[in-house]
Order: structure tokens, then sequence, then C-alpha cells
């Protein structure tokens, strides 16, 4: 069974402005966490690997190309140590 995500942040939809942004989620499953990534268009902005039921991520992370008007696109991924993996 693949983990379960939490409190993404920037939600779904939701626009991001200025240089940085704030990213963040967590995680928890029924055996324990592996590893939790959060991509900013497609680029890897933050991981982290550990052994608990219940974890978070959070941080400030530079918007990768600011001058790109589209919207850009936060992608969130929690693996535990079974190889499950949400996103």
């Amino acid at each position: 069974m693949a983990p379960k995500l939490y409190w993404m942040n920037p939600a779904d939809g939701s626009a991001v402005s200025g240089r940085t942004t704030y990213v963040g989620f967590s995680s928890s499953d029924d055996h324990s966490v592996k590893e939790l990534v959060v991509y900013l268009d497609n680029a890897l902005v933050a991981t982290k690997v550990l052994r608990r039921h219940h974890v978070r991520l959070s941080g400030v992370v530079q918007v990768v190309d600011r001058r790109v008007r589209e919207p850009h696109t936060a992608t969130y991924q929690s693996t535990d140590w079974m190889g499950n993996v949400a996103k």
C-alpha cells in the first residue's frame, strides 16, 4: 500500500509568484516512509531520506525560472521501504 500525502503547499492550482516559494508536505505509511521528494517544474528541489511512520518536508526554494509566465508545476512524492510510491 502506497504512503499517504498530506498538506501540500503550493496546493493544486494555486499561483506561485516571486523569486522563491514555500514548499511543504507530509506523508504517513503503515510501515515507515523511506523518502520524500519535491520537484518544481520537473527539477528536483528537495529530498529527505528517513525511517519514520509520519514525516514532513518543508522549506523555501527558488523558483526554477521566474521569467516563465506559464504556470509552474510542483510534484510531491513519497516512497515507503516496500517500494510503494505515492505522487
